[in-house]
């Protein structure tokens, strides 16, 4: 008897001890960092406190619950169709809580035997966070390779447009934008020249458009030097929506970044999302990048441009020179003359009015461009018209929009049919005296630079000197003919 009851407190104490022994290993299992599951024939059998709050609710609520109910079907029906000795040592999964919310999870799955029959043991670690790390590292790698790609392309383009369409695809692209625009501020003409893509459906629609200073986005980034973002487009009047309108999208979010050029802004790069406040961290940092290049590049390309222009016009002011030296025919030169203004500046029509000292007025001597023909022999009154005030003042004249200035002949217009906007006046003269008037017109508002001027001037200079030494040559010519003629008369 005493036997049986030293057995019996024997069994106890080994009770006692086995659920101290478990209750300990439960403890060890719950305060891992990692879940911990066991399934016997898909149903869950014990899963810790880490395992639960992954998926959201209390560990009983797991029992009995079919585990691929945690997954999707492709990895449910993989896990139950595979041999356990033929899963690789590591699953990689996504993991359904109850909620319907979703995580990225690591899988080990390994037998084991629980109360005294085989069981599957699954160790579950939460990767969500490395996932989205790696995501992130992957696509910040993806926009430094891209944005040294694009400082590399931009850094040999020399033409503005190239620039221009190899950009705006790229950011959209870089920022998952629906839209992107570049502006270029145009001093002389005070408007912005604006290239917009627009994504519409598979492709981009590119349109380049003109707007003049509203106080715009692009406005303030012009005159603060600094970018803009704007969490709501719909909320500020400045972010001129109507450039992006679009069916397929209303513009929300807006990011204007400046574009620098020697030291000073030459235009903004714009980008524009169809979300509100939807503005990662890194997506000023990529559109500043972005526009410091193009920035440089656009400038670059213009100054490129300016050189070869110029290296154009001394080339085609020789070639005039040594055109008005090879022949002594006024109206050989005068056509010459109107021929090389027109092929510099592409104008719609020019023309060159001589001064006609016997009836005090300027007559045109030869036109070109659309009924040129209705314009030559065209008389003017001294003082009449940008013609006639040239010729009274001696001095150039640029007018931007004739509309707005009353000196504008508006004859000219009415007998030819021309949409004349903006005139380029400069005065043929040698040693003060007047010989008559250059004359470039165009139908763009603002279409003449300063720069336009100055070379204009340079070929007036020159025509000038070659009408004056026609005249001349005509005059001695004309003089010895009468020499000649009272010879003959006094032998006769």
């Amino acid at each position: 008897m005493k036997d049986q009851d030293k057995n019996k407190a024997q069994l106890v104490d080994e009770l006692i001890d086995l659920r101290r022994e478990h209750e300990h290993y439960r403890q060890l299992l719950d305060e891992m960092s990692d879940g911990y599951v066991i399934t016997r024939d898909g149903q869950i059998l014990f899963a810790n406190r880490p395992m639960a709050q992954m998926l959201k609710c209390a560990p009983d609520a797991l029992l009995g619950r079919p585990w691929k109910e945690f997954f999707a079907r492709e990895m449910a029906d993989y896990l139950d169709s595979t041999p356990m000795v033929d899963l690789p040592l590591l699953l990689n999964a996504r993991s359904r809580r109850l909620d319907g919310s979703e995580l990225d999870v690591e899988l080990a799955v390994r037998p084991a035997t629980f109360h005294g029959k085989l069981a599957e043991f699954t160790l579950v670690r939460d990767v969500t966070a490395r996932k989205h790390a790696e995501q992130m590292l992957r696509q910040r790698n993806r926009e430094l390779a891209l944005l040294n790609q694009m400082g590399q392309e931009l850094a040999t383009m020399l033409d503005v447009t190239s620039i221009m369409e190899q950009l705006l695809p790229a950011v959209i692209d870089i920022v998952g934008a629906q839209g992107a625009a570049i502006w270029l501020w145009n001093p002389e003409r005070d408007i912005w020249s604006v290239r917009r893509a627009l994504l519409q459906g598979p492709g981009l629609d590119m349109v380049d458009l003109e707007m003049s200073p509203a106080s715009g986005v692009a406005d303030w980034v012009l005159q603060y030097e600094k970018s803009l973002a704007i969490p709501d487009a719909q909320r500020d009047p400045r972010s001129r929506a109507s450039l992006y309108q679009a069916r397929t999208f209303t513009v929300r979010t807006l990011l204007a970044a400046p574009l620098w050029a020697r030291g000073q802004v030459i235009g903004v790069l714009e980008v524009t999302k169809a979300q509100p406040d939807d503005l990662k961290r890194t997506d000023r940092t990529l559109i500043e990048t972005l526009a410091a290049s193009a920035g440089s590049a656009i400038g670059n390309a213009r100054l490129f441009e300016t050189l070869r222009q110029r290296n154009r016009e001394l080339a085609l002011l020789n070639q005039v020179g040594r055109m008005f030296l090879s022949t002594l025919d006024q109206d050989e030169m005068l056509v010459t003359a109107l021929e090389k203004v027109r092929q510099l500046l592409d104008v719609v029509a020019c023309s060159i009015w001589l001064v006609d000292s016997t009836r005090g007025e300027l007559v045109c001597r030869q036109a070109t461009g659309p009924r040129h023909e209705l314009v030559c022999g065209w008389r003017l009154a001294w003082g009449e018209g940008l013609v006639g005030w040239v010729a009274q003042h001696g001095k150039s004249l640029n007018v931007p929009d004739v509309h707005k200035d009353p000196r504008h002949f508006k004859g000219v217009d009415q007998r030819t049919g021309l949409p004349l906007r903006a005139i380029l006046t400069v005065p043929l003269q040698v040693k003060g005296q007047m010989l008559g008037v250059i004359q470039a017109v165009d139908a763009r508002v603002g279409r003449f630079t300063p720069a336009n001027l100055t070379l204009i001037e340079s070929l007036a200079a020159t025509a000038a000197a070659a009408l004056e030494n026609a005249r001349l040559h005509e005059k001695v010519r004309q003089d010895a003919a009468e020499i000649e003629r009272q010879k003959h008369e006094r032998e006769t």
